[in-house]
């Protein structure tokens, strides 16, 4: 993960952590850059595909989703092997996923801004 000098990682009360601006940010300029976690095409079966992919990381890859799922609001006991209920997992992918810019007609998810 990179991140610019230009943001701090803040608690926001109520909500867990956020980035903030640290000094004037100019438009354009690269905030954040991290590899997906998984990805998938748009369409009615993107969460399916987005869903097997997390159940099927291992290792350093699982434990960084296992830590977005247990730190979500302080409140979540999901950080488990199979990481948690479907329904809890999903929610944090529609949430989190973001349409590709590079790659128009992809959605990705990226753990460090969860």
């Amino acid at each position: 993960l990179f991140r610019s000098r230009l943001l701090e990682l803040v608690a926001v009360p109520g909500r867990g952590k956020g980035y903030r601006a640290a000094e004037p940010i100019v438009r354009g300029e690269v905030l954040l850059v991290e590899a997906a976690f998984c990805a998938a095409r748009r369409g009615p079966n993107e969460d399916e595909e987005m869903l097997a992919q997390c159940r099927a990381k291992t290792g350093a890859a699982a434990e960084s989703l296992q830590g977005v799922l247990a730190l979500d609001a302080g409140q979540r006991q999901a950080a488990c092997a199979d990481f948690g209920a479907d329904a809890e997992l999903l929610a944090i992918l529609k949430n989190n996923s973001f349409s590709c810019k590079r790659s128009p007609g992809w959605m990705a998810f990226f753990p460090a801004v969860a």
